[in-house]
């Protein structure tokens, strides 16, 4: 990080805690786009301050893909300088799981919110990847529904356009070439 650029940071966080009145308000404003405009994040900011002390800390995911996620989400706000984070792990007896890591007050808040915003995105995006694999290979019953028909949210037809974009960039699968029956 550019030397002038810390040391303006440092002043400007300086100002922001000790400023009075309009003063500290205009010292925050001015902090949050100097950091918004450097990329920097608050657990950066923290790290260059030198506060926050590191502590073990919990985290819990669900499942295989959770744990990437979470992992990944942790190199994001942590940016590792040497690509490695201190981690440590309690053996489970099935998918879920929980991981140990070593971060200060303001990382642990940006990965466990950043986390729990990647989570609930993934899970819309698989859902609509298993719709698609559905529709691709016709796993669902012939017959003409009973259902009522009705118009479709504009969520719905959002979902809709992602999940015939993906079919179009699956194969079919083949059950009968599977079990070994001639087509």
């Amino acid at each position: 990080m550019d030397e002038n650029l810390k040391k303006r940071l440092l002043k400007l966080v300086e100002l922001a805690r000790r400023g009075v009145g309009g003063e500290k308000e205009a010292a925050e404003a001015a902090l949050e786009r100097v950091l918004a405009a450097a990329g920097i994040s608050r657990a950066e900011l923290e790290r260059l301050q030198g506060v926050g002390d590191r502590k073990w800390r919990l985290f819990r995911y669900e499942g295989e893909l959770e744990e990437i996620l979470l992992k990944q989400t942790a190199f994001m706000v942590l940016e590792p300088e040497n690509g490695h984070i201190s981690t440590s792990r309690l053996p489970q007896q099935d998918d879920d799981g929980e991981i140990f890591l070593q971060v200060s007050d303001a990382e642990y808040i940006e990965i466990s919110v950043a986390f729990s915003v990647f989570k609930k995105a993934l899970k819309d995006e698989i859902k609509i990847t298993f719709d698609a694999f559905l529709h691709k290979n016709e796993i669902f019953s012939k017959r003409e529904s009973n259902a009522e028909r009705r118009e479709l949210t504009d969520d719905e037809k959002k979902n809709m356009a992602s999940m015939v974009l993906r079919m179009h960039t699956m194969d079919r699968v083949n059950v009968r070439k599977q079990i070994g029956e001639k087509e």
